[in-house]
């Protein structure tokens, strides 16, 4: 499910479909913030549901963690021996109490990707102190920006 990307195509909303079992939420050409698109997520469901409806935010998160280790038969989604320790780390102050039952509210109405500090794939790490490690960003950047150019000049 990305509700931002379907809202900007107009594709519609799949209603109860983005909340079933084997759905997970994603993103794609809009950006690559899942936390963005959780909150999207959420606030699009709860405009097609109504106010009684609560979605709940670490399960739509949890879910393609879920998928993805029955896919590929390796433990996602969890800290233990042999996982392959994928793990973000936040740099976030709460401004009220934070538990396991506000959690989902603070994912929600607080966290957003500004708050990530360090991110391990494998257990390397690949960002720290909220910067990536190993590659040379504005060269990056400037290969990207060519590309784009140079893409859009085709389109013309």
């Amino acid at each position: 499910h990305q509700a931002r990307s379907n809202m900007n195509n107009g594709v519609g909303y799949a209603g109860r479909l983005a909340h079933l079992p084997k759905v997970a939420l994603g993103t794609d050409g809009i950006d690559d913030d899942i936390l963005a698109e959780l909150k999207s997520a959420f606030f699009r469901r709860r405009e097609s549901a109504g106010p009684t409806v609560w979605p709940d935010p670490v399960a739509a998160l949890a879910r393609g963690h879920q998928l993805a280790a029955a896919m590929f038969g390796v433990p996602l989604g969890q800290l233990s021996r042999g996982a392959p320790a994928d793990v973000t780390v936040l740099a976030y102050d709460p401004p009220t109490p934070l538990t396991e039952g506000s959690l989902g509210a603070h994912l929600v109405f607080n966290v957003s990707s500004r708050h990530v500090r360090d991110v391990f794939v494998a257990g390397r790490p690949v960002v720290r102190d909220g910067r990536p490690v190993g590659v040379d960003e504005a060269r990056i950047r400037a290969e990207a920006r060519a590309a784009a150019k140079a893409l859009f000049a085709r389109m013309d």
